[in-house]
């Protein structure tokens, strides 16, 4: 990083001026080395200028040229760098002793390198003066730069600081040294900052450096004169350089003056090699003949190759300044029958030096229809490659595989085919034509070839013969000014530095050719314009900044391609900051520590309770601190600043907290224990004692027992218990929890483990499981807290799991599965059982303390199998989720019997996909109301480190969320008998800001049933994604929804067709509203416009679901009830403004039985976009709770439904065990065998039939326990749809559907 700073005072006078240094040929170089060059490619060696050493190893990139083995201008400038050494030292100097942070005045300093001591906290030398001032410091024999120097320029340019070391220069940390550093050997490592030259007389070694913005670059003296230009500086003028050789075609081959006839360009061949020819670096690519024209060249051999005027027409240079050009055939002949057979020609260049991968490229040359060609052709184009492009052929260029090459380049000028006119009047000149683009290299090409690349069968010939004095066939081009520029790059120079910062110079290396019509801007880190042009930019940078060189061409067709390059000045701010807790207790000591930049510098501290004390830049508050709420402060000066001091504040809160070990420690681990213990085999236990661990400690390898009473304390965020290979560890009323006031990682139970059990006395992984506790009331007697995960169980078969009567306090996670999803079920052994999960912000310690902190997730149950483990009775509050699910293929939960979610706030059960299958059954959901939600920041930590989560789940409260999953059969969700409740009344109507929802199912791709559930002063009860005939089976029965906003609500993505209509049956379900406030409720509303079949998928299929070849429907026999009098608050049903949707409430195929609410349903104020049966229908007779609603089509066994009230006004049971099968036959005319399986311990049972129409008994008849089937006879019975139950011990083992129809004898 480079520190930039100045001292105003005590600066140091140099008695003697210091003269001109003669550097000669030696300044043209940015490293020379009289022997060897050594830079190792990490540090990505660059330099604007040349580079001169007898040898050079490693790579070095050089804008102006390399010179090796004493070649070139290498001899003269190690000669010239001599003098220049010589000159330094001859000059008078004034000594310089001291070497800590300094001001210098100009002038010449001397000092000896053994004694130059640079401070351990580093050092800034500040050369103050004006741009034509100059510094020379000569230093005799070797000078180590052990500690960071920073040499910062005041207005001095640093063309005019020169650094004379006797011997040889080390600098292996941090160094800036700005200007020409000449040396008799150079070594460098570390950073090296500032715009400098490195002159050697000997070897001359980097390594390992820090490279600045991804490279280090050293400038020539020319460079470094450029460097700190003010800031209303002129535009840059230094034009980018062309990677084309001879691009105007002027060089020529030696010896030749004049063209010595057609077709002379060199010759070429597969490998490229060039030979013969009038010019030099151009080739031909072909078979062709392409011609080289020069001005005043003669008639050869009956040829003309003048200037302007020859054998193909009159055209003048591009520049008319140069004397030549060639041409080319794009093609002569139209020879497009057969197609690809017409002649033409083409040129290419191999260029010095390959292009760089992923770097743009300005690429464009000149051409000009001759004006004595037949006819002009659509295009010219370039084209680059990695390999030689010659081929032997006079036709078009083709690939190995025969298809045609693509070129690069085709963008035209609108002039482009525009012809010259000879003897016209006034005389029409010709036209060059540009042809240009941008092109981002893919690595090492280094051919350019240029002609007429299309297939002549598809390109377009214009004739233009007729009236031009045309003497030759085909369409002849000249070419003129070819052009590879690279993109200019980005480059920075600090020139002065201030309180706000480091006043820097942004430039770039070169301007692309106007003709490029390029334009410049640079951008800051943040994407906003800093400034624009071609002129030097500058700015005063506070901190390191990142800024952005924008080049934008735009090539003749409009197409615009922009380069982005970026350069980072790096500047240590001057800033302060404070780092310490803002929150603890006052049974600890408190450490705070600021820190300062740049250094060095001094601290100034104030507040803090009485106590507190300062030392440097540390404060310390005592332990037994008066508890309270302190502002802390600490000013810091820097001594590069004087006259600009920072200051920084810190609020700390000091709270009376009883720590856990103050209250004592037995034993301690490591110490008295160590924290590996291996059982080897046998049995392990720990006593009734307090252990204090500090660090991880792991058991493996025999059994461990905790003894009732038992408490271990951990003392620091690395603390852990891992229960290891082998181990297998019970505890028993035993607490694992923080010793004071940082939160330690919690218990791990590896996959190679025997499994870990935690509970009352007695628990052990053998002894019976206790009954799930009333909604988590039983009281916990053993603990996990303050941990940020409290259990973290690595596999679920190898390492079982029993975590009974636990409290789980103020944990970030209470209980994470990790290894992904498993098809292997959990072993019964394991448990989740009348636990307790609680947080409360003020109670976490650090590391998550927080106002507004909660436990993020009680229970994260993975992709496991959980289907033979009990979860139940378990009571999670103040968490965000209290259950996730990532449901697998395989996976099954079944989570049931009195669990009770309190205030979670996002979620209670979060599922994404039910894998095989979820139960939530026997649950009691209570929701937070909206003015209890969960702050942002709370929110935003959470989908950061929990980033799975669905977007949008911020801003509802749910009690249970399932999404996604997939079709796999036979994948259930079961949500049944649960209490869905939010506890303020009044607050469901209307738009709520943090919506109460009680059940939200997305995307669902199997079937559901929801029963015998209740919601209460929900926004949205139940809210469903339909996803067409996958949900077909699917029921929602015999609910009680009371004073939601919306009772059940209906969504599916929005489609033109739908591939099948979404199928909802909703039946027996009462949607009732007692609420008085004044906005309304709906009962069912579909939103979107979806076409829902309110229905029974299996009654909608062909035969035998038909009666007498009559389809007929299922009534819903949904009651609603609308309890505020004649205001009529609760809407039955809406579809908003989308086409009717049909709504069955009684049948009209065999009978029109009334049964449920028929003339309110069809009472306009009722609802919306609702055909409810036949209007011309007068029966009107309302359904009642006392009235039947059986079911008259189960979804499968074990699927069953309750009389109709059941949900509202008593508690559901647990389906019996047992099973109904099926009848047959069915339809029946005479008798039918209906099979069952009755439970084992059943004492009573029997048949009971029933007519759909008005849920009338037809048929009862006494079953035999322990029979297996049943014959009835229906000859007494008339046609119609009856249901079958077998009712065992009171309980109803299944319900099917029988159809008498008499007319199938």
């Amino acid at each position: 990083m480079l520190t930039l700073g100045i001292s105003l005072a005590g600066a140091v006078p140099a008695t003697a001026q210091a003269p001109a240094v003669p550097l000669g040929q030696a300044a043209r170089f940015g490293l020379l080395s009289g022997q060897t060059l050594t830079a190792d490619p990490s540090s990505k060696v660059s330099v604007l200028g040349a580079v001169g050493a007898v040898a050079i190893s490693g790579p070095v990139a050089a804008d102006s040229g390399t010179f090796t083995s004493g070649t070139g201008l290498l001899p003269m400038a190690l000669t010239d760098l001599t003098d220049a050494r010589a000159a330094c030292s001859a000059s008078t100097a004034q000594p310089l002793t001291g070497f800590g942070s300094q001001s210098l005045t100009p002038g010449v300093y001397s000092f000896a390198g053994s004694g130059a001591t640079i401070p351990t906290g580093g050092a800034v030398w500040t050369l103050s003066g004006s741009s034509s001032d100059r510094y020379i410091f000569n230093v005799s024999g070797n000078w180590t730069i052990a500690n960071e120097l920073i040499v910062a320029l005041n207005g001095v340019a640093p063309a005019n600081v020169y650094w004379n070391v006797g011997g040889t220069l080390v600098s292996s940390k941090s160094a800036t040294l700005p200007g020409v550093v000449m040396a008799a050997t150079i070594n460098l490592s570390g950073f090296w900052g500032g715009h400098s030259a490195l002159l050697s007389g000997g070897n001359l070694t980097l390594t390992s450096l820090d490279a600045m913005a991804g490279r280090t670059t050293w400038l020539n003296y020319r460079e470094l004169c450029l460097v700190g230009r003010p800031q209303a500086g002129p535009q840059a003028t230094t034009p980018c350089t062309n990677l084309i050789r001879n691009p105007s075609f002027e060089q020529r081959a030696p010896g030749i003056t004049f063209p010595r006839g057609r077709g002379n360009l060199p010759n070429s061949n597969a490998s490229c090699t060039l030979t013969g020819g009038d010019i030099i670096d151009w080739g031909n690519a072909s078979l062709g003949t392409p011609d080289w024209f020069r001005r005043g060249s003669t008639t050869v051999n009956g040829v003309l190759l003048g200037i302007p005027t020859n054998d193909f027409g009159t055209a003048d240079t591009r520049q008319q300044t140069g004397n030549s050009y060639v041409g080319v055939y794009s093609q002569n002949g139209r020879a497009i029958s057969p197609p690809q057979t017409g002649f033409r020609e083409y040129i290419f260049q191999q260029l010095a030096t390959p292009l760089q991968a992923n770097r743009l490229y300005y690429i464009e040359f000149f051409s000009n229809l001759a004006s004595n060609s037949e006819f002009s052709m659509r295009t010219l184009g370039a084209r680059l490659s990695a390999v030689c492009p010659y081929q032997n052929t006079a036709t078009v260029f083709r690939d190995a595989n025969n298809n045609l090459l693509t070129p690069h380049i085709t963008s035209h000028d609108p002039s482009f085919n525009s012809l010259a006119v000879p003897g016209a009047q006034p005389p029409v000149a010709a036209v060059w034509s540009r042809t240009a683009g941008a092109y981002r290299a893919q690595g090492n090409e280094q051919f350019l070839t240029i002609g007429n690349f299309d297939n002549d069968a598809a390109a377009t010939f214009q004739d233009i013969s007729a009236g031009n004095g045309s003497n030759s066939r085909g369409a002849y081009y000249y070419l003129d000014d070819v052009g590879i520029y690279a993109f200019p790059q980005p480059s920075f120079s600090i020139t002065a530095i201030t309180c706000a910062g480091a006043v820097t110079t942004l430039d770039f290396t070169c301007l692309l050719p106007a003709s490029s019509q390029a334009a410049y801007r640079w951008e800051d880190g943040a994407g906003q314009v800093v400034g624009t042009g071609t002129a030097a930019l500058t700015i005063t940078v506070p901190r390191t900044t990142t800024y952005t060189l924008v080049t934008t061409v735009t090539d003749p067709n409009g197409t615009t391609v922009t380069d982005r390059q970026s350069v980072t000045v790096p500047v240590t701010p001057l800033a302060v900051t404070i780092s310490g807790p803002t929150s603890s207790s006052n049974q600890l000591a408190l450490t705070y520590v600021a820190t300062g930049t740049p250094i060095p510098g001094t601290y100034t501290w104030a507040g803090g309770p009485s106590g507190t004390t300062f030392s440097g830049n540390t404060l310390t508050v005592p332990a037994g601190a008066s508890p309270g709420t302190y502002t802390i402060s600490c000013t810091y000066t820097s001594q590069q600043f004087p006259t600009c001091p920072r200051t920084s504040t810190l609020q700390v809160t000091i709270r009376s907290y009883d720590c856990e070990e103050t209250r004592g420690v037995d034993l301690r681990i490591p110490g008295d224990l160590p924290l590996t213990i291996n059982a080897n085999g046998s049995t392990y236990v720990f006593s009734a004692k307090r252990y204090r661990v500090d660090g991880a400690m792991l058991l493996t390898n025999g059994k461990f027992q905790a003894e009732p009473g038992a408490v271990f304390m951990f003392d620091g965020e690395g603390c852990s218990l891992t229960v290891g290979t082998g181990a297998e560890f019970v505890a028993q009323q035993t607490r694992f929890t923080a010793a004071c006031d940082v939160m330690w990682q919690g218990i791990i139970v590896t996959a190679d483990s025997k499994g870990f059990c935690l509970g009352r006395p007695g628990d052990t992984f053998t002894s019976p499981l206790p009954p799930p506790a009333d909604y988590g009331q039983q009281l916990p007697v053993s603990e996990i807290s303050h941990a940020h995960v409290a259990l973290r169980w690595q596999h679920p078969v190898a390492a079982p799991v029993r975590l009974l009567h636990t409290r789980l306090l103020h944990n970030l996670v209470g209980v994470s599965c990790d290894g992904g999803a498993t098809t292997t079920p959990v072993p019964a052994t394991s448990a989740l059982l009348n636990n307790q999960l609680d947080s409360a912000p003020l109670s976490f310690k650090q590391g998550s303390r927080g106002v507004d902190n909660y436990t993020h997730v009680g229970f994260e149950l993975g992709g496991w199998n959980w289907q033979n483990v009990t979860l139940s009775g378990n009571r999670l509050r103040h968490s965000l989720v209290g259950v996730a699910v990532s449901a697998g293929s395989s996976s099954r939960l079944t989570l049931t019997n009195k669990n009770e979610f309190v205030n979670t706030w996002l979620a209670g059960v979060y599922a994404q996909g039910v894998g095989s299958g979820l139960t939530v059954s026997g649950n009691r959901f209570t929701l937070a109301y909206p003015s209890a939600r969960p702050t942002a920041a709370l929110l935003d930590r959470f989908e950061a480190a929990w980033p799975n989560f669905v977007s949008g789940f911020r801003d509802q409260t749910t009690g249970l969320y399932v999404v996604g999953g997939t079709s796999a059969a036979p994948a259930r969700l079961v949500v049944q008998a649960n209490e869905f409740v939010q506890p303020v009344p009044g607050l469901s109507f209307g738009t709520s800001a943090y919506a109460q929802r009680g059940v939200v199912v997305a995307n669902l791709h199997y079937a559901y049933l929801f029963q015998d559930n209740q919601f209460r002063n929900l926004d949205v009860g139940l809210l469903v994604g339909l996803r067409y005939a996958g949900n077909a089976t699917s029921k929602v029965a015999s609910n009680f929804f009371q004073d939601c906003g919306t009772g059940i609500e209906l969504f599916a993505p929005k489609m033109a067709t739908y591939p099948a209509p979404p199928v909802l049956w909703p039946q027996c379900n009462t949607f009732r509203r007692t609420s008085t406030v004044a906005l309304p409720s709906v009962g069912i509303r579909v939103v979107d416009g979806l076409p829902v079949v309110f229905d029974s998928w299996e009654m909608r299929q062909s035969t035998p679901q038909y009666l007498n070849g009559r389809p007929w429907m299922i009534f819903m026999k949904n009651r609603f009830d609308d309890r505020t009098g004649t205001a009529q608050r609760l809407r039955y049903l809406d579809n908003g403004n989308a086409a009717a949707i049909r709504y069955t409430a009684f049948t009209t195929s065999i009978a029109p039985y009334p049964i449920n609410l028929v003339g309110e349903l069809a009472n306009a104020g009722r609802q919306t976009n609702f055909t409810v049966n036949s209007p011309s229908n007068p029966l009107t007779t309302e359904y009642t709770d006392a009235r039947s609603c059986s079911v008259e089509d189960g979804l499968d066994d074990g699927f069953n439904l309750p009389r109709p009230g059941r949900a509202a006004d008593s508690t559901a049971t647990t389906p019996p065990r047992g099973s109904l099968g099926y009848a047959s036959p069915n339809p029946v005319h005479a008798e039918a065998t209906l099979s069952f399986e009755l439970p084992t311990d059943a004492h009573h049972a029997e048949l009971v039939i029933r007519a759909v129409r008005d849920g009338r008994v037809v048929l009862r008849r006494p079953v035999s326990v322990s029979a297996h089937q049943i014959t009835i006879s229906v000859a007494e019975l008339p046609d119609g749809v009856y249901t079958y139950s077998i009712v065992a011990d009171r309980a109803v083992l299944g319900t099917r559907r029988l159809l008498v129809n008499h007319a199938t004898r």
